[in-house]
């Protein structure tokens, strides 16, 4: 979409709002708090036939585990259940304390999408879910992980390889309990050139 240059004393009028600010950028869908002592969170009704592409961003969350390894992972659902196979993830990893790369990977796992890990207080994530109500795969390409206290970060893709459209999210860890914090959904609005 071309970009509209306005000068002083120009009138911004109702055509050129809807046309050149509501036709691009991210647009809040739905926002969720983790409830207390949880180990998953269902999003319902967060995908709709409204956006193709979606940005999930999870702050704020607080793991009961303090083992190291305890993954926090992202499943496609119905808003009834989840899917439970067909999840390819890899993700490169940083020591930040000691500078080191490392790989964790999935392959055809059970499990969901790998988002992020931890050891306690303060998790927080940001991914994109790609077609997920469209009857293809669901891929999930941009995936920024994080470790609050384990000292790790890094980035990675993703994908669900189920041909089938889902209208609901479910975030969940592999050990012990999730608490507060808030999960929001947001769309990718896009405009026409």
């Amino acid at each position: 979409m071309a970009i509209k240059t306005f000068v002083a004393s120009e009138v911004l009028t109702a055509a050129d709002t809807n046309t050149y600010l509501a036709n691009s950028g991210l647009v809040y869908v739905k926002g969720q708090t983790i409830g207390t002592g949880v180990s998953s969170q269902v999003i319902t009704s967060c995908f709709s036939a409204t956006y193709d592409a979606y940005r999930v961003v999870i702050t704020n969350m607080t793991m009961s585990s303090t083992a190291y390894g305890t993954s926090v992972l992202a499943k496609m659902h119905t808003g009834s259940a989840a899917a439970s196979s067909g999840y390819n993830y890899g993700i490169a990893q940083v020591d930040m304390a000691a500078g080191t790369v490392s790989a964790n990977k999935q392959i055809s796992g059970t499990n969901g999408v790998f988002i992020g890990g931890g050891t306690g207080d303060k998790f927080g994530t940001a991914f994109d879910v790609i077609n997920p109500f469209i009857a293809t795969h669901t891929l999930f390409p941009v995936i920024s992980v994080t470790a609050d206290t384990s000292g790790y970060s890094g980035s990675g893709a993703g994908m669900h390889q189920i041909s089938t459209a889902y209208s609901s999210l479910q975030i969940l860890v592999s050990a012990g309990t999730m608490t507060g914090g808030t999960i929001i959904v947001y769309g990718y609005r896009y405009g026409t050139t």
